[in-house]
């Protein structure tokens, strides 16, 4: 009996505290197809092809400004999801030792287990996952009917959690699936720009739905230093960056 007591006690104090912050206090849940490219800062280092993944995020968002929620026209966002295929495909006019990764396997090595060096002209695919945490602004208008419009800023750290490379234009090099989670650096910081609609589809929850890009302020490639076959410039010391231009489909409750 007091067990059941104190368990009606805690889920009367959760209630309570839920329809407290309910005000201010929104949780939900979104899908975000997305095609992902990346850019160098090296003209030899080409973009030649994107990437076609989704990013699956749990949201939240606090309001601010005004003691009715239905008043409230700004928010500070956050939450955590997980991002699949995020990357892009480069063509190295220079080869060389590219990538440097103890995880690499045949063709990449050789009987001795030494990287073999990449041809003119090789092709690199990336393909990561990352969890990701965004904290953002969104600014929304007054409910127009059953909608409200909204733009959004978000600011992201990325944490790298597996790589997979494919290679292309190599000849007897080429490959697809190898590990390479040591040729990513762990960390990327990125920003965003998007706006989109929500619907109301009954008191407290709303279909979410919007536009996003996204660019990159860090190096994702860990290769600094590494050899290429330019006389002229023998260490590859280029800064990729990661960007994207994705869809959000989500619900608010």
């Amino acid at each position: 009996m007091k067990k059941i007591t104190l368990a009606l006690l805690l889920l009367t104090f959760g209630f309570s505290s839920y329809s407290q912050i309910s005000d201010v206090f929104r949780l939900g849940i979104s899908v975000n197809p997305f095609v992902s490219y990346l850019s160098s800062n090296d003209i030899l280092i080409k973009p030649v092809n994107t990437n076609v993944g989704f990013h699956l995020g749990f949201d939240s968002e606090f309001f601010f400004g005004s003691s009715d929620i239905d008043s409230k026209n700004y928010a500070l966002t956050t939450g955590v999801g997980i991002l699949f295929n995020s990357g892009g495909k480069l063509e190295h006019t220079n080869g060389g030792e590219l990538w440097k990764s103890k995880e690499l396997r045949q063709p990449l090595i050789d009987a001795n287990g030494t990287t073999l060096p990449f041809p003119d002209g090789t092709t690199l695919g990336y393909s990561v996952q990352m969890l990701r945490v965004p904290l953002g602004i969104k600014m929304r208008t007054n409910e127009i009917g059953f909608l409200r419009y909204y733009a959004q800023i978000p600011f992201f750290l990325d944490i790298a959690t597996q790589a997979k490379g494919t290679v292309e234009n190599a000849g007897a090099l080429d490959t697809e699936k190898q590990n390479i989670n040591s040729d990513i650096n762990p960390f990327n910081l990125s920003w965003g720009v998007g706006g989109g609609a929500s619907y109301g589809v009954s008191e407290g929850t709303s279909i979410v739905a919007g536009i996003f890009y996204q660019g990159g302020f860090l190096d994702i490639t860990n290769n600094k230093g590494e050899q290429n076959n330019s006389p002229n410039n023998p260490q590859e010391d280029s800064k990729t960056s990661l960007g994207a231009i994705s869809l959000k489909i989500g619900i608010l409750f």
